[in-house]
């Protein structure tokens, strides 16, 4: 799930023309204006066992796939758009471009669905002062990804259905 979410990241930062830095440390000038930072916060792994979907295969009548949930996982993800104060007039054309290069549902390696949810937005940097002691103005997005890890089992269907505990059945007496 990390790997899907470090892809996905980068894809939109390549569609946007910004540089993306994985997990940024100490902030330095060296770094490039503008940016798109990455990290991730947490990832939660749950065991569920649930059943997913019933899935038929028109080839195959004498069974039915049960496709079984067995883990939730959870990846909390922050991406923070840096701008400097002399690009701020495109700063909401970037934005944009990044929100719209998020999908809203995806297909892990194993053709798993897993949903993208964009959380809260968080600006920092838009104060004008006399003394602008800020140089950047960012929006930071809290997105997280959750998806799941699944098994199939094959399930044979009934058939045929003999009674042999003495019930009969005659048609047509009621």
């Amino acid at each position: 799930m990390i790997e899907l979410a470090r892809n996905i990241i980068t894809q939109a930062a390549n569609q946007i023309n910004i540089p993306l830095i994985f997990k940024p440390g100490r902030q330095t000038k060296i770094l490039a204006i503008p940016r798109l930072e990455f990290d991730i916060v947490s990832s939660d792994e749950n065991r569920v066992d649930r059943l997913f979907c019933k899935l038929r295969d028109d080839n195959n009548s004498e069974h039915i796939t049960h496709r079984i949930q067995t883990h939730e996982i959870n990846l909390q993800t922050r991406c923070e758009i840096k701008v400097g104060k002399n690009q701020i007039d495109t700063f909401a054309d970037i934005k944009k471009e990044f929100l719209q290069a998020i999908p809203r549902k995806t297909m892990d390696n194993d053709n798993n669905l897993v949903v993208i949810n964009l959380g809260e937005a968080k600006y920092s940097g838009f104060e004008w002062n006399l003394v602008n002691v800020l140089k950047n103005c960012s929006v930071a997005y809290w997105i997280k990804f959750k998806g799941g890890l699944y098994i199939d089992k094959q399930v044979p269907l009934i058939r045929d259905v003999n009674l042999k505990d003495g019930v009969t059945y005659e048609k047509d007496k009621h």
